[in-house]
């Protein structure tokens, strides 16, 4: 598993934009920029193609296994994009984002922290 966190075959960023003054595009390019060798998946749920590259609306929407997501949307939605995850079987996830303060103390419920934990 640690494998595929630091040396992936695949990587999905979820929040790909765009929009070159938004971070889910700088990941993006950077990804690109550095010539990563694996697969790469924008997601974006407007589907539109990002730096060239064909845009999912979903994780979900992958036929392929994804070894690592970046997850790069408003805190608001980031316990459903982890469950999408789940769902996905994805192992490894990083986390950027902000406004988790203005959430609240109770960002995940008990319900979604089991969902979350990984399957061997």
């Amino acid at each position: 598993m640690i494998n595929k966190l630091f040396s992936p075959k695949s990587i999905a960023v979820i929040g790909a934009s765009k929009d070159k003054t938004k971070l889910g595009h700088s990941v993006l390019a950077n990804i690109l920029k550095y010539k990563y060798a694996g697969k790469v998946y924008p997601i974006n749920p407007a589907g539109v193609k990002i730096l060239g590259l064909k845009t999912y609306k979903s994780i979900l929407d992958i036929k392929d296994a994804v070894d690592l997501v970046v997850i790069i949307v408003p805190a608001k939605i980031v316990s459903q994009v982890l469950m999408d995850c789940g769902q996905k079987q994805v192992a490894n996830v990083i986390i950027i984002t902000a406004g988790f303060k203005e959430i609240g103390k109770a960002v995940f419920s008990k319900t979604d922290l089991h969902c979350f934990k990984t399957r061997r």
